[in-house]
Protein backbone atom coordinates (compact mmCIF):
# COMPACT_ATOMS: atom_id res chain seq x y z
CA UNK A 1 0.00 0.00 0.00
CA UNK A 2 1.44 3.17 -1.11
CA UNK A 3 1.32 6.04 1.76
CA UNK A 4 1.40 9.68 1.95
CA UNK A 5 4.91 9.42 3.16
CA UNK A 6 5.95 6.89 0.49
CA UNK A 7 4.93 9.46 -2.21
CA UNK A 8 6.48 12.34 -0.24
CA UNK A 9 9.45 10.76 -0.36
CA UNK A 10 9.52 10.06 -4.39
CA UNK A 11 8.69 13.14 -5.41
CA UNK A 12 11.45 14.80 -2.86
CA UNK A 13 14.17 12.47 -4.93
CA UNK A 14 12.69 13.32 -8.40
CA UNK A 15 13.15 17.28 -7.49
CA UNK A 16 16.59 16.82 -5.98
CA UNK A 17 17.18 15.04 -9.40
CA UNK A 18 15.78 17.42 -11.89
CA UNK A 19 17.57 20.32 -9.41
CA UNK A 20 20.84 18.40 -10.02
CA UNK A 21 20.41 18.24 -13.64
CA UNK A 22 19.23 15.20 -13.58
CA UNK A 23 22.41 13.01 -12.91
CA UNK A 24 24.02 13.69 -16.56
CA UNK A 25 27.03 16.20 -17.57
CA UNK A 26 26.80 19.71 -16.60
CA UNK A 27 26.54 21.18 -20.52
CA UNK A 28 23.37 19.57 -19.98
CA UNK A 29 24.46 16.28 -22.02
CA UNK A 30 25.19 18.24 -25.50
CA UNK A 31 28.64 17.98 -26.85
CA UNK A 32 31.39 19.29 -25.55
CA UNK A 33 32.91 22.32 -26.17
CA UNK A 34 35.13 22.93 -29.12
CA UNK A 35 38.84 24.62 -29.26
CA UNK A 36 39.40 27.55 -28.52
CA UNK A 37 41.80 30.28 -30.70
CA UNK A 38 44.48 31.30 -28.94
CA UNK A 39 47.06 32.47 -31.61
CA UNK A 40 47.14 34.12 -34.94
CA UNK A 41 50.20 34.33 -37.13
CA UNK A 42 50.64 36.89 -39.96
CA UNK A 43 53.73 36.06 -42.04
CA UNK A 44 56.44 37.29 -42.39
CA UNK A 45 56.56 39.43 -39.73
CA UNK A 46 58.11 42.45 -41.94
CA UNK A 47 57.58 43.59 -45.47
CA UNK A 48 59.12 46.40 -47.56
CA UNK A 49 56.95 47.61 -50.37
CA UNK A 50 56.56 50.20 -52.82
CA UNK A 51 53.52 52.80 -53.21
CA UNK A 52 50.76 51.65 -54.89
CA UNK A 53 50.07 48.28 -55.68
CA UNK A 54 48.67 45.34 -53.52
CA UNK A 55 51.49 43.33 -51.36
CA UNK A 56 50.65 40.24 -49.39
CA UNK A 57 51.82 38.22 -46.74
CA UNK A 58 51.37 34.60 -46.42
CA UNK A 59 51.96 31.75 -44.15
CA UNK A 60 55.22 31.07 -45.91
CA UNK A 61 56.49 33.84 -48.08
CA UNK A 62 55.41 37.00 -50.28
CA UNK A 63 52.49 36.38 -52.31
CA UNK A 64 50.58 38.75 -54.23
CA UNK A 65 47.55 37.80 -53.96
CA UNK A 66 47.07 38.64 -49.83
CA UNK A 67 47.54 38.18 -46.78
CA UNK A 68 46.91 35.34 -44.77
CA UNK A 69 46.65 34.25 -41.43
CA UNK A 70 47.21 31.17 -39.79
CA UNK A 71 45.37 30.38 -36.59
CA UNK A 72 46.30 27.92 -33.35
CA UNK A 73 43.75 26.26 -31.30
CA UNK A 74 44.13 24.85 -27.65
CA UNK A 75 43.81 21.23 -29.16
CA UNK A 76 46.81 22.19 -31.19
CA UNK A 77 44.88 22.25 -34.81
CA UNK A 78 45.84 24.75 -37.23
CA UNK A 79 43.11 27.00 -39.46
CA UNK A 80 43.23 29.21 -42.42
CA UNK A 81 41.62 32.09 -41.34
CA UNK A 82 42.09 34.51 -43.99
CA UNK A 83 38.46 35.32 -44.93
CA UNK A 84 36.94 35.16 -41.94
CA UNK A 85 39.70 37.46 -40.12
CA UNK A 86 38.91 41.25 -39.71
CA UNK A 87 41.76 43.28 -40.87
CA UNK A 88 43.43 46.68 -40.21
CA UNK A 89 45.92 48.98 -40.27
CA UNK A 90 47.48 50.59 -37.87
CA UNK A 91 48.06 53.81 -40.04
CA UNK A 92 45.43 54.43 -43.28
CA UNK A 93 47.50 57.10 -44.65
CA UNK A 94 50.91 54.87 -44.82
CA UNK A 95 48.81 51.58 -46.19
CA UNK A 96 45.51 50.31 -46.13
CA UNK A 97 44.42 46.23 -46.35
CA UNK A 98 41.17 45.16 -47.66
CA UNK A 99 40.16 41.87 -48.59
CA UNK A 100 43.61 40.78 -47.10
CA UNK A 101 45.28 42.75 -49.54
CA UNK A 102 47.68 45.73 -48.55
CA UNK A 103 48.37 48.56 -50.55
CA UNK A 104 50.96 51.50 -50.21
CA UNK A 105 49.36 55.12 -49.47
CA UNK A 106 52.66 57.04 -48.42
CA UNK A 107 56.45 55.97 -47.11
CA UNK A 108 56.22 55.12 -43.93
CA UNK A 109 55.15 51.98 -41.62
CA UNK A 110 52.29 50.12 -40.55
CA UNK A 111 51.14 47.45 -38.41
CA UNK A 112 48.83 44.99 -40.48
CA UNK A 113 46.82 43.46 -38.12
CA UNK A 114 44.49 40.03 -38.58
CA UNK A 115 41.60 39.74 -35.49
CA UNK A 116 39.56 36.71 -34.47
CA UNK A 117 37.44 35.65 -31.98
CA UNK A 118 39.12 38.30 -29.39
CA UNK A 119 42.88 37.02 -30.33
CA UNK A 120 44.79 38.87 -33.06
CA UNK A 121 48.27 38.93 -35.01
CA UNK A 122 49.84 41.32 -36.90
CA UNK A 123 53.20 42.29 -39.61
CA UNK A 124 54.65 45.58 -39.92
CA UNK A 125 55.19 46.91 -43.54
CA UNK A 126 57.19 49.68 -44.78
CA UNK A 127 56.67 51.45 -47.46
CA UNK A 128 58.84 53.30 -49.51
CA UNK A 129 58.15 56.18 -52.02
CA UNK A 130 59.74 54.53 -55.34
CA UNK A 131 61.89 57.65 -55.77
CA UNK A 132 65.79 57.37 -56.52
CA UNK A 133 68.52 58.80 -54.24
CA UNK A 134 71.82 59.51 -54.57
CA UNK A 135 74.75 57.40 -53.27
CA UNK A 136 78.37 57.84 -52.98
CA UNK A 137 80.37 57.75 -56.45
CA UNK A 138 82.97 55.12 -57.00
CA UNK A 139 86.64 55.55 -56.13
CA UNK A 140 87.49 54.06 -59.89
CA UNK A 141 86.25 55.23 -63.41
CA UNK A 142 85.10 51.88 -64.77
CA UNK A 143 82.99 50.71 -68.01
CA UNK A 144 81.93 47.33 -68.75
CA UNK A 145 81.63 46.74 -65.32
CA UNK A 146 79.84 43.79 -63.44
CA UNK A 147 77.95 44.22 -59.54
CA UNK A 148 78.28 41.06 -57.42
CA UNK A 149 76.07 40.95 -53.99
CA UNK A 150 78.04 39.41 -51.32
CA UNK A 151 76.88 37.13 -48.63
CA UNK A 152 77.68 40.45 -45.91
CA UNK A 153 75.47 42.56 -48.26
CA UNK A 154 77.87 44.73 -49.83
CA UNK A 155 78.67 44.92 -53.69
CA UNK A 156 81.68 43.78 -55.47
CA UNK A 157 82.31 45.76 -58.81
CA UNK A 158 84.97 44.99 -61.19
CA UNK A 159 85.46 46.35 -64.56
CA UNK A 160 88.17 48.28 -66.35
CA UNK A 161 89.42 51.25 -65.42
CA UNK A 162 90.06 52.25 -68.67
CA UNK A 163 92.80 50.18 -69.87
CA UNK A 164 93.48 48.63 -66.65
CA UNK A 165 91.24 46.47 -64.53
CA UNK A 166 89.85 47.93 -61.42
CA UNK A 167 87.70 46.90 -58.29
CA UNK A 168 85.99 48.08 -55.31
CA UNK A 169 82.73 47.05 -52.72
CA UNK A 170 80.31 49.41 -52.13
CA UNK A 171 79.02 49.18 -48.59
CA UNK A 172 74.72 50.25 -48.49
CA UNK A 173 74.97 50.36 -44.59
CA UNK A 174 77.59 53.41 -44.80
CA UNK A 175 77.25 54.33 -48.60
CA UNK A 176 80.70 54.58 -48.73
CA UNK A 177 83.47 52.70 -51.43
CA UNK A 178 86.35 50.20 -50.15
CA UNK A 179 88.54 49.19 -53.33
CA UNK A 180 89.82 45.99 -53.26
CA UNK A 181 92.51 43.62 -55.59
CA UNK A 182 91.39 43.58 -58.51
CA UNK A 183 91.83 40.97 -60.89
CA UNK A 184 95.05 39.91 -62.90
CA UNK A 185 93.37 40.12 -65.81
CA UNK A 186 91.87 42.97 -67.67
CA UNK A 187 88.91 41.80 -68.67
CA UNK A 188 86.11 43.69 -70.30
CA UNK A 189 82.79 42.41 -70.21
CA UNK A 190 83.40 38.86 -67.77
CA UNK A 191 80.90 37.57 -65.88
CA UNK A 192 80.71 37.85 -61.78
CA UNK A 193 79.09 34.99 -60.38
CA UNK A 194 78.74 34.36 -56.44
CA UNK A 195 79.29 31.31 -55.32
CA UNK A 196 77.60 28.86 -52.50
CA UNK A 197 80.78 29.43 -49.96
CA UNK A 198 80.67 33.16 -50.64
CA UNK A 199 83.41 33.68 -52.88
CA UNK A 200 83.03 35.58 -57.08
CA UNK A 201 84.03 33.48 -59.88
CA UNK A 202 85.18 35.97 -62.62
CA UNK A 203 84.92 34.27 -65.96
CA UNK A 204 85.57 35.12 -69.67
CA UNK A 205 85.53 38.92 -71.28
CA UNK A 206 87.72 40.04 -73.52
CA UNK A 207 90.71 42.29 -73.55
CA UNK A 208 91.08 45.20 -76.56
CA UNK A 209 94.75 45.62 -78.16
CA UNK A 210 95.17 49.64 -79.16
CA UNK A 211 98.00 49.15 -80.72
CA UNK A 212 96.41 46.50 -83.93
CA UNK A 213 92.37 47.65 -83.37
CA UNK A 214 92.58 43.86 -82.29
CA UNK A 215 90.06 41.66 -79.31
CA UNK A 216 91.46 39.24 -77.81
CA UNK A 217 88.30 36.66 -75.81
CA UNK A 218 89.49 35.46 -72.75
CA UNK A 219 88.14 31.84 -71.73
CA UNK A 220 90.17 31.91 -68.13
CA UNK A 221 88.72 32.13 -65.00
CA UNK A 222 89.91 33.55 -61.66
CA UNK A 223 88.34 33.48 -57.86
CA UNK A 224 87.99 36.39 -55.41
CA UNK A 225 87.81 36.09 -51.91
CA UNK A 226 85.98 38.91 -49.64
CA UNK A 227 87.08 37.14 -46.58
CA UNK A 228 90.78 37.80 -47.30
CA UNK A 229 90.01 40.03 -50.19
CA UNK A 230 92.08 38.61 -52.89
Amino acid sequence: MVTRRTLTMALLGTLLLVSCGGGGSSNGGGPPPGPTLQSIAVTPSTLTAGVGGGHGLHATGLHATGLHATGTYSDGTTKDLTASAAWSSSAAAVATVAGGVVTGVGAGTATISAAASGVSGSSTITILDNTWASAASSPLLLSAQTATLLQDGTVLVLGEDPLNVGAAVYNPATDSWTQTSAPSTVRNAATATRLADGRVLVVGGSVLNTATSTTTYLASAELYDPASKT
